[in-house]
């Protein structure tokens, strides 16, 4: 997300630990909105605040505010987008994101966002399509990116898929897993035991994977 150097400072400004209260850090950016009631940031703040509250009716009136102040501020629509789809109201959702999209085209995150909105509403190709963008231009993709799209694919393409992000992150356990799914339903019984003997030197006991090994083993000597 390109951000203006003065936003992105007074964004930062208003960064809390983590482990403050969300509501104490509501009442400080409060406080802060009462000095200086036309910052639009201090709007998307505590929005965002009341949005990891699940209050979405004040989050949303907060971005309402913020978008007023500001109407360059393009990121309000993203976490407009975000909060609409946790609510529930997923047509919202990808229009705020529609919205925002066109002014930032490429945003990692915001198709990321605008695909889990299409899921929503059953519209499972564009979703594809918009997951398909996100992890070609996402920084640094999270693993369960990878395992939302599979969902949307044939099982030889979310292999595909899911192999991707296992080269592009490492040997990610839970990628790895569905892979070995996959492997297993498409009948590469190879492919399933070397992922298991790859998760297998990671881990701490070893027990339950050379079980697992040997269960795929089994079901290869079954299907031969």
């Amino acid at each position: 997300m390109r951000v203006p150097g003065v936003v992105f400072g007074l964004l930062l400004s208003c960064v809390a630990p983590a482990h403050v209260d969300p509501e104490l850090q509501i009442s400080d950016v409060t406080r802060r909105i009462q000095q200086d009631p036309r910052n639009a940031v201090l709007y998307l703040k505590r929005g965002d605040l009341h949005r990891s509250l699940r209050r979405w009716d004040l989050a949303l009136s907060d971005y309402d505010r913020a978008a007023a102040l500001n109407p360059a501020l393009a990121v309000v629509d993203l976490a407009r987008g975000k909060t609409l789809l946790e609510a529930g109201r997923a047509e919202q959702a990808r229009t705020a994101l529609d919205r925002f999209l066109g002014r930032q085209p490429g945003h990692a995150e915001g198709l990321v966002a605008r695909a889990r909105a299409q899921v929503s509403l059953r519209h499972f190709d564009s979703a594809l399509d918009d997951y398909n963008q996100a992890l070609l231009r996402h920084p640094a993709p999270r693993p369960e990116y990878y395992l939302e799209r599979a969902k949307l694919q044939t099982p030889a393409a979310a292999l595909r898929g899911l192999d991707q992000g296992i080269a592009r992150l490492g040997p990610v356990v839970t990628l790895e897993l569905a892979a070995i799914d996959l492997d297993l339903e498409l009948k590469n019984y190879d492919s399933a035991v070397a992922r298991v003997d790859r998760i297998a030197a990671q881990a701490a006991r070893q027990d339950h994977w050379l079980a697992r090994r040997a269960e795929i083993l089994k079901q290869k000597g079954v299907h031969r």
